[in-house]
C-alpha cells in the first residue's frame, strides 16, 4: 500500500512523510504516532555507546551519537531516501531537530557553538541540487540553540562512493579530502559535525579530524542513522 500513499502525497503535501496519513494540527512532516515509532538507539543516554566508540584511538572526538538505528528493512530508510534523492528536505530539519532534544538532555552537548554539515563536493552538489546534511545541521542547530555553519569546511576532493568499499577502503577514500575555511573562527569552540548516516565513521572521522587539526577546539559528531 506504500504507492497510494505517496500518491496521496503528491496531492495532498501535509502528510507524514513515513506512514502517509494526514498530520494533524501541531504535526509537521512526520506524524506523532511515527515519531514515537522510529527505532532510537537512546544513545545520548551514555557516552560510551557503540557510536562514541567508533572514533576510541582513532581522533579526540569529545562524544559521538547517533539518533535512530538504520537497519535493512525498517521504515527509517525510506526518510533517508526521500531526504537525500527526493527533495524532501524538510525531513532533514524534522530528524535534526529530533536529534538536537535529544542531544540537549545530555550535558556533553549543552555548549555546543557550531553545527557543521558534512559537505559535498562542489562537482556532487551541482547534480544533486542541495547537501541533505545541511538540513539536518539546520534542524540540530535549532533545536541545541547553535549555530549552523555549512562553510566552516569545504570539500576539495571527489571520492567515489563507499557503498560498496569494504572498512580500510573506505578510509583510504576519505583522507584528507576536507579543508577548514577560516580555522581562527573555531579556536576555543565546541563543534559537533553531522550527517545523515554513519557506517563505518570514516567520512565524518576525517572531517573531524581536519578541524581538531585546524585549530585548538573541541570536536563531537552526531548523525541521524548508524549501521
Amino acid at each position: 500500500m506504500s504507492w497510494i500513499s505517496d500518491f496521496i502525497a503528491l496531492f495532498y503535501p501535509h502528510t507524514c512523510r513515513m506512514c502517509g496519513a494526514p498530520l494533524l494540527k501541531g504535526e509537521t512532516t512526520i506524524c506523532t504516532k511515527c515519531v514515537a515509532s522510529l527505532p532510537y538507539t537512546r544513545y545520548w543516554e551514555y557516552d560510551d555507546n557503540p557510536v562514541a566508540q567508533k572514533f576510541w584511538g582513532q581522533i579526540e572526538a569529545t562524544a559521538g551519537c547517533s539518533l535512530l538505528h538504520f537497519r535493512k528493512g525498517a521504515k527509517v530508510r525510506k526518510l533517508i531516501h526521500q531526504l537525500k534523492y527526493k527533495g524532501r528536505t524538510e525531513v532533514g530539519f524534522k530528524l535534526g531537530y529530533l536529534l538536537g532534544l535529544h542531544l540537549k538532555t545530555n550535558p556533553v552537548y549543552a555548549d555546543i557553538d557550531y553545527v557543521v554539515p558534512i559537505p559535498l563536493h562542489p562537482k556532487k552538489l551541482r547534480k544533486r541540487g542541495y547537501n541533505q546534511s545541511d538540513y539536518i545541521a539546520n534542524g540540530v542547530a535549532e533545536a541545541l540553540g547553535a549555530k549552523s555553519a555549512p562553510a566552516l569546511v569545504r570539500r576539495n576532493t571527489h571520492t567515489s562512493t563507499q557503498t560498496q568499499k569494504n572498512r580500510m577502503e573506505r578510509f583510504q577514500n576519505v583522507r584528507s579530502i576536507f579543508e577548514v575555511v577560516q580555522p581562527q573562527l573555531i579556536e576555543g569552540k565546541h563543534i559537533l559535525v553531522v550527517d545523515d548516516v554513519i557506517t563505518t565513521g570514516a567520512t565524518i572521522e576525517s572531517c573531524a579530524a581536519e578541524l581538531l587539526n585546524a585549530a585548538p577546539c573541541r570536536v563531537s559528531i552526531a548523525s541521524i542513522g548508524t549501521v
